[in-house]
């Protein structure tokens, strides 16, 4: 699944990670992104999942969402995800 993700907050953001609700919490770590920039990342599922999970998000600390983008035995339906961040809140959309 390839996620971008694009700061359209006030300030540049120190640290995102995105991980799973599976227990082995495979992950994507970016540790800055500037005002108004955006980065696209892989995100490669590990074909031993099973079971159902989601995608959970936080921004500098903060759990900003934990229930997004549907996972089944180690697959997604969506190919792309935007994730835009504002100042406290985050845009997701999934195709």
């Amino acid at each position: 699944i390839n996620f971008t993700f694009i700061n359209h907050s006030p300030n540049k953001i120190e640290d995102i990670i995105l991980t799973t609700s599976y227990t082995n919490k495979d992950s994507i770590q970016i540790r800055s992104l500037d005002i108004n920039k955006s980065l696209t990342r892989e995100f490669n599922l590990n074909s031993k999942n099973r079971g159902e999970a989601n995608f959970i998000l936080q921004v500098n600390g903060d759990t900003l969402n934990s229930n997004f983008g549907y996972i089944e035995n180690g697959r997604s339906s969506y190919k792309n995800i935007e994730i835009e961040l504002k100042s406290d809140t985050a845009i997701i959309k999934q195709n």
